[in-house]
């Protein structure tokens, strides 16, 4: 599921979503949204260099935004220049890449969101009783977030995700379920409403 080649300890802007196992509806009670809501707010206890923009607790799935930061700024996509210049193609400006000298902590995307899956699934099991139970699908997607624009759009589907609730794929009870479960691709398809 990650970018072959992509080095995921620079620093940069990640879409990420992380399915519950089988898509079970775990997340339904707001007990159980609050217990993953806190996990992800905890991260930034342990990795010093990211920044948590926008999330969402669904009743199957969690979609968030990280930011792995770098010398006290951000950047997206690695390669991209600044342009400054308005639009949708803008690009954020991109800092100096820091090295593991100057960086030490191994903040990569797969550390980030495997301690949130910890820490989530601990509290969710403690919650319903069923300490070391798979509550996570092995995994998670992400997508490398390249310009404003992209933020944008993922912001705005994290934002309103919940209203489409009843039309969404990932909905076990909903009309549009259906296997297999949705990839990054099709969430992408849905964020900029391409119908392929």
């Amino acid at each position: 599921m990650r970018l072959a080649e992509y080095d995921y300890f620079l620093p940069g802007a990640y879409f990420v979503t992380v399915c519950t196992k089988n898509r079970g509806l775990l997340f339904q009670s707001p007990e159980m949204r609050l217990a993953v809501e806190s996990a992800w707010h905890s991260v930034k206890d342990v990795f010093a260099n990211i920044d948590l923009d926008e999330f969402v607790v669904m009743s199957n799935h969690s979609h968030g935004v990280v930011w792995i930061t770098g010398e006290g700024a951000y950047r997206l996509h690695p390669g991209t220049g600044q342009n400054d210049g308005a639009g949708r193609d803008r690009q954020l400006h991109v800092p100096t890449v820091p090295t593991p000298e100057n960086n030490p902590k191994s903040e990569t995307l797969s550390n980030i969101i495997g301690a949130f899956k910890t820490t989530a699934a601990t509290r969710i099991n403690k919650l319903r009783g069923t300490m070391g139970v798979s509550v996570w699908q092995r995994s998670f997607y992400d997508r490398i977030i390249r310009n404003d624009y992209e933020l944008e759009r993922i912001r705005v589907y994290i934002r309103n995700n919940p209203i489409k609730w009843e039309e969404d794929h990932d909905n076990p009870m909903g009309v549009s379920f259906g296997q297999p479960a949705k990839s990054i691709d099709d969430y992408w398809n849905e964020i900029f409403d391409l119908h392929v």
